[in-house]
């Protein structure tokens, strides 16, 4: 009789590390302040990004993010530092198109029950400190060095990106045009809500976690997504 194997070894085939880069623009943010997924202008700002499936299909699923980058612009040379940023990520199941309304920095929402429920926010880490440093020798637009992930987040295939970072360094960077513009999508007029930003001075104090974020969705900021 022909043997009959069972409990066979199941191979899974291993994911390839790689990047994709989200473009959505080359235009930069360059009204003052430059804002974007934070500003180096005040002392204190916040933004929160969410990133449609259909710009996500790169991704194996199954893949961990283990770090991302953004799209910078400067026409001088200097050192940006953010010492004090926190970072949430989720992943939003595929009926969503935009982030819920009184959403908070921590990825939950004051009234959407049903986002509550369907997504899962991750506390990524605080107090993470990341430097951009700009020199002659680089070109003028660049990806702003690696944001680490340090915390597991395993991607799935169908499903949105949402990154939500808040600084609390109370530090900025004096200067003029030298800023470091974020690079994307600049729109105009009502837009679905897929990007926040705000800043406060120092007598204003931090945004904390559950402070309810603005909408100012006429920006898209470019975005490299690491994974392996």
């Amino acid at each position: 009789m022909p043997c009959v194997c069972i409990n066979q070894p199941i191979l899974i085939s291993p994911i390839t590390p790689g990047s994709l880069d989200v473009i959505y623009g080359t235009q930069d943010k360059s009204s003052s302040p430059y804002e974007g997924m934070y500003d180096y202008y005040y002392e204190y700002s916040y933004s929160v990004l969410f990133i449609d499936k259909s710009y996500l299909t790169g991704i194996p699923s199954g893949a961990t993010i283990n770090s991302f980058n953004f799209e910078v612009y400067n026409t001088g040379n200097g050192t940006y530092e953010e010492n004090a940023l926190t970072c949430y990520m989720a992943k939003a199941p595929s009926s969503y198109t935009q982030l819920p309304t009184n959403l908070r920095l921590n990825l939950s929402s004051v009234t959407d029950t049903a986002w509550n429920a369907d997504v899962t926010p991750v506390f990524i880490g605080s107090g993470i400190n990341t430097t951009y440093i700009q020199t002659s020798a680089d070109p003028n637009r660049n990806w702003y060095p690696t944001f680490d992930v340090p915390t597991s987040f395993t991607y799935t295939s169908g499903t949105s990106l949402v990154i939500s970072l808040n600084s609390k360094s109370g530090t900025y960077t004096p200067g003029t045009s030298s800023y470091p513009r974020w690079t994307g999508q600049v729109l105009s007029g009502t837009q679905p809500r897929i990007w926040c930003q705000d800043n406060r001075v120092p007598s204003q104090g931090a945004f904390v976690d559950t402070h309810v974020v603005n909408y100012n969705s006429t920006f898209r900021p470019n975005i490299r997504i690491n994974y392996s």
